[in-house]
């Protein structure tokens, strides 16, 4: 199960009728008020992508971040130290191959999990993109049917 539906109470004790859904599962990078948050990076330009990802992070209770160079993501990456990162292999604004090669020659950072979507109609981006280090390689309608949970158990 993704979500855990938990009642809110009033003062007496008495259900208020309002229900709350929480992630149910483990966050563990940055303390934000006490409550630990996971962190995504998402090298997107395609701004349907970008607000689904924004919309469905803010929904399961995570905290997304869009680097707009391979430099950004880096220096972000350093500093906030996410669970994932995002990738759309079709991006014309980054080099996601060579990104990729970056992100994973960084002592530090090698261990982020980084993951790329691609049309299934170009099964070579899945290949090279694995060659340049991605851990997983979805197709595109994979990652939008299954983005929720992507980015709740990262």
């Amino acid at each position: 199960m993704l979500y855990e539906a938990t009642t809110k109470r009033d003062r007496s004790g008495s259900a208020a009728g309002l229900l709350e859904w929480l992630p149910n599962s483990s966050f563990s990078a940055s303390v934000n008020g006490g409550i630990a948050v996971t962190i995504v990076l998402a090298i997107v330009d395609d701004m349907f992508f970008a607000s689904k990802i924004r919309a469905t992070a803010e929904a399961v209770g995570v905290e997304v971040s869009f680097p707009r160079s391979v430099e950004k993501l880096i220096e972000k990456a350093k500093e906030a130290r996410p669970e994932l990162v995002v990738v759309d292999l079709h991006n014309t604004k980054v080099n996601p191959m060579a990104m990729a090669m970056e992100l994973k020659s960084n002592e530090d950072l090698r261990g982020i999990k980084l993951l790329g979507f691609f049309s299934h109609v170009h099964a070579d981006l899945q290949r090279n993109a694995v060659a340049a280090g991605y851990d997983q390689v979805i197709p595109r309608s994979v990652f939008a049917r299954d983005l929720g949970e992507i980015l709740s158990k990262p």
